[in-house]
């Protein structure tokens, strides 16, 4: 019994060192390209890591409708920053873009209120956030060729019934 698993050993070993040989002796022989992992540098990782803060600080401030002011807290602001980062950010540049759209509403708004000063002014920071747009020249054109006032409108908020309001408050004091 002992032979015969000798035997066994014998052959199993001298048949697959032969098998052993075949093996490449460079990466990249086998047929398919060697496996490379890009390995994250720490200061990219970083960076990675401040462009995260910053677009969710610039989406909080867009929420907040804080989109050129305060100076030191506002979505613009956010979104240049991580611009100078990473210059091809397609979130930045959408975020500045919402900034100009939102802008363009509260210049429509203010037209239709009959207020062009106010229509002015937001125009202007829309220019000046997203630069002068198809879009922003549309509207420029359509607010200068319509009179202002015509159609009046609020802020997009419900409407509040005063009256029944301070019926309640009545009730309660």
């Amino acid at each position: 019994m002992l032979s015969c698993q000798r035997l066994f050993w014998v052959v199993a070993v001298f048949g697959l060192l032969p098998a052993c040989q075949w093996l490449p002796s460079v990466a990249g022989e086998w047929g398919w390209p060697p496996l490379h992992r890009e390995t994250a540098t720490p200061a990219t990782t970083v960076q990675n890591a401040e462009i995260d803060e910053l677009l969710a600080k610039g989406e909080l401030a867009l929420s907040k409708d804080r989109l050129t002011s305060p100076a030191t807290d506002n979505a613009a602001l956010y979104y240049r920053k991580v611009l100078a980062l990473s210059p091809d950010n397609p979130a930045a540049r959408d975020g500045l873009e919402q900034i100009a759209k939102r802008y363009m509403d509260l210049a429509r708004m203010a037209h239709d209120n009959g207020d062009e000063g106010k229509a002015s002014k937001w125009l202007l920071r829309a220019q000046e956030v997203n630069g002068n747009s198809e879009a922003l020249q549309s509207l420029r054109t359509r607010l200068q060729n319509t009179q202002s006032g015509q159609n009046p409108r609020g802020l997009n908020m419900p409407e509040v019934n005063l009256k029944s309001l301070q019926d309640q408050y009545d009730k309660n004091n």
